[in-house]
């Protein structure tokens, strides 16, 4: 689960700097996400954007007849689950997860099936011999628990210090 401490980033260090409001993220990996925050659905009952098939959510700038991608900027038609004034999760929460079932009408939505969960972690390698033991350890128990949550998965690890290239 990740939460940002803002709904919108700065988009430069300059603008962030002259906000003086503090940015930043907590992470909490393979934590269970509250059942309010869980959307099960078919496709063709959550917005995707025609260009890029990215959901509607809440950084989604939206009016009464089109919504923007936030991947690619594609201006999409609205749908009739966000015409009226109900607030969706998807719109209003900025930690849900899809649990989505395609159907027969929903091809065109779906083009691809389901992909397998993949997790990424960025690890900065420049604190002391005995940290990177400690994180070490700790990223070897995380991917020996996958297995009970998946037995097929993709682990993506980025190690990252302070050198510059």
């Amino acid at each position: 689960m990740i939460r940002f401490s803002l709904r919108k980033f700065p988009v430069n260090k300059e603008l962030e700097d002259a906000t003086g409001i503090p940015w930043g993220c907590s992470l909490e990996p393979l934590s269970q996400i509250p059942a309010e925050y869980i959307i099960s659905d078919s496709c063709s009952k959550l917005a995707r954007c025609h260009n890029c098939y990215s959901y509607i959510n809440c950084f989604t700038v939206v009016n009464k007849t089109h919504w923007h991608c936030m991947m690619c900027h594609s201006e999409n038609e609205v749908i009739p689950r966000y015409a009226n004034a109900t607030p969706q999760p998807e719109l209003s929460q900025t930690i849900i997860e899809l649990d989505i079932t395609p159907d027969a009408e929903d091809n065109a939505l779906c083009p691809d099936p389901p992909m397998l969960p993949i997790y990424i972690g960025v690890v900065d390698v420049t604190g002391c011999p005995d940290f990177i033991k400690t994180v070490q350890k700790s990223l070897y128990s995380i991917i020996d628990n996958l297995a009970d949550v998946c037995n097929r998965y993709t682990v993506i690890l980025s190690l990252t210090d302070n050198t510059e290239q």
